[in-house]
Protein backbone atom coordinates (compact mmCIF):
# COMPACT_ATOMS: atom_id res chain seq x y z
CA UNK A 1 0.00 0.00 0.00
CA UNK A 2 2.87 2.49 -1.10
CA UNK A 3 1.12 5.90 -2.18
CA UNK A 4 1.71 6.68 -5.87
CA UNK A 5 3.62 10.04 -5.95
CA UNK A 6 1.02 12.42 -6.39
CA UNK A 7 0.51 16.38 -5.66
CA UNK A 8 -1.15 18.19 -3.07
CA UNK A 9 -3.75 19.42 -5.22
CA UNK A 10 -4.48 16.56 -6.73
CA UNK A 11 -5.25 14.89 -3.07
CA UNK A 12 -6.97 18.00 -1.61
CA UNK A 13 -8.97 18.38 -4.90
CA UNK A 14 -12.00 15.60 -4.57
CA UNK A 15 -12.45 15.99 -0.48
CA UNK A 16 -12.36 19.85 -0.96
CA UNK A 17 -15.63 19.67 -3.48
CA UNK A 18 -17.41 17.33 -1.00
CA UNK A 19 -17.24 18.97 1.61
CA UNK A 20 -17.91 22.41 -0.46
CA UNK A 21 -21.30 20.41 -1.72
CA UNK A 22 -22.00 20.28 1.67
CA UNK A 23 -22.08 23.42 2.97
CA UNK A 24 -23.86 25.18 -0.12
CA UNK A 25 -26.99 22.36 0.60
CA UNK A 26 -26.66 23.95 3.54
CA UNK A 27 -26.78 27.58 2.65
CA UNK A 28 -29.53 26.82 0.23
CA UNK A 29 -31.48 25.14 2.70
CA UNK A 30 -31.15 28.18 5.33
CA UNK A 31 -31.93 30.93 2.44
CA UNK A 32 -34.71 29.08 1.25
CA UNK A 33 -36.20 28.17 4.52
CA UNK A 34 -36.41 24.10 3.80
CA UNK A 35 -37.08 21.69 6.17
CA UNK A 36 -35.04 18.94 5.26
CA UNK A 37 -35.99 16.94 8.24
CA UNK A 38 -38.11 14.99 6.02
CA UNK A 39 -34.92 13.75 3.97
CA UNK A 40 -33.58 12.22 7.21
CA UNK A 41 -33.59 8.61 8.23
CA UNK A 42 -36.48 7.13 9.79
CA UNK A 43 -35.37 3.26 11.44
CA UNK A 44 -37.33 0.73 10.19
CA UNK A 45 -39.59 2.35 8.41
CA UNK A 46 -40.33 2.50 4.36
CA UNK A 47 -40.37 5.88 4.29
CA UNK A 48 -37.01 6.68 6.10
CA UNK A 49 -35.30 4.59 3.52
CA UNK A 50 -34.64 7.51 1.35
CA UNK A 51 -32.64 8.92 4.54
CA UNK A 52 -29.57 6.51 3.80
CA UNK A 53 -29.19 8.24 0.63
CA UNK A 54 -30.14 12.09 1.97
CA UNK A 55 -29.24 12.20 5.42
CA UNK A 56 -25.43 12.47 5.27
CA UNK A 57 -26.02 15.95 2.98
CA UNK A 58 -28.28 17.65 5.31
CA UNK A 59 -27.12 19.14 8.84
CA UNK A 60 -29.26 20.85 11.88
CA UNK A 61 -27.03 24.04 12.51
CA UNK A 62 -23.70 25.78 11.32
CA UNK A 63 -21.90 23.93 14.27
CA UNK A 64 -23.03 20.61 12.73
CA UNK A 65 -22.08 21.50 9.80
CA UNK A 66 -18.87 22.76 11.01
CA UNK A 67 -17.75 19.81 13.57
CA UNK A 68 -18.96 17.20 10.39
CA UNK A 69 -16.74 19.36 7.95
CA UNK A 70 -13.39 18.94 9.56
CA UNK A 71 -12.90 15.44 10.45
CA UNK A 72 -14.70 14.79 6.82
CA UNK A 73 -12.25 17.23 5.31
CA UNK A 74 -9.32 15.33 6.79
CA UNK A 75 -10.36 11.58 6.57
CA UNK A 76 -11.21 11.80 2.86
CA UNK A 77 -7.90 13.39 1.91
CA UNK A 78 -6.46 10.34 3.77
CA UNK A 79 -8.62 7.75 1.68
CA UNK A 80 -7.84 9.56 -1.41
CA UNK A 81 -4.14 9.55 -0.21
CA UNK A 82 -3.54 5.73 0.86
CA UNK A 83 -6.19 3.85 -1.29
CA UNK A 84 -6.49 6.23 -4.25
CA UNK A 85 -7.12 3.30 -6.66
CA UNK A 86 -10.11 2.21 -4.57
CA UNK A 87 -10.95 5.17 -2.89
CA UNK A 88 -14.90 5.67 -4.27
CA UNK A 89 -15.38 1.90 -3.69
CA UNK A 90 -14.88 2.85 -0.02
CA UNK A 91 -16.48 6.10 0.01
CA UNK A 92 -19.96 4.50 -0.96
CA UNK A 93 -19.48 1.10 1.23
CA UNK A 94 -19.36 3.54 3.95
CA UNK A 95 -21.59 6.26 3.03
CA UNK A 96 -24.33 3.47 2.24
CA UNK A 97 -23.43 0.61 4.79
CA UNK A 98 -23.51 3.41 7.69
CA UNK A 99 -27.17 4.80 6.37
CA UNK A 100 -28.08 1.15 6.71
CA UNK A 101 -27.11 0.72 9.78
CA UNK A 102 -28.83 3.83 11.64
CA UNK A 103 -32.11 2.71 9.66
CA UNK A 104 -31.85 -1.12 10.68
CA UNK A 105 -30.79 -0.14 14.05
Amino acid sequence: MEPESKSFKQIVKTPLIIVLSLWVIYVIEILTRLDVGYYGIYPRQILGLKGILTSPLIHGSWSHLINNSIPLFVLLCIIFYFFRRISWQIIVMVYLLTGLSVWLF
